[in-house]
């Protein structure tokens, strides 16, 4: 419990957290964001940092979707993962899957368009919320 305290006082300092956040609510409980990569992390938290609320992997059928906001689905595209073209083409069907089950649109950015410069993708991803 100290530790968690300790933890939550630093994001605290760092501007990383606010109290309406649920980061961390008790030992029992802990709720805080899930991610499956780095790159999604900094995505998450330069996206918070504008004032954003996006949700981590977030389901749609036998998918996880790596960070949402209402109805625009953000891929978080590592080159590791996504470059090979079978990679490519399941990642083509997977964004047809989620148009057809209600997302707007989904944004994909490589690791490297994030670690670069992730205000750019988040720049992109508030004109598409702008736009609707």
């Amino acid at each position: 419990m100290i530790i968690m305290n300790i933890i939550a006082t630093v994001l605290l300092i760092a501007g990383l957290w606010s109290f309406g956040d649920t980061i961390y609510l008790n030992w029992k409980t802990r709720k805080y964001p899930r991610f499956d990569s780095i790159i999604e992390q900094r995505l998450y938290w330069a996206l918070r940092n504008r004032g954003y609320k996006p949700k981590t992997q977030t389901r749609c059928g036998p998918f996880r979707i790596d960070l949402t906001i209402g109805n625009i689905a953000i891929e978080c595209d590592g080159k590791d993962f996504h470059s090979s073209p079978a990679q490519q083409n399941y990642d083509r069907r997977r964004t047809a899957y989620l148009y057809r089950h209600g997302y707007k649109s989904v944004l994909r950015f490589t690791g490297s368009q994030i670690n670069r410069n992730a205000d750019e993708c988040v720049s992109k991803i508030s004109k598409k919320l702008r736009r609707g």
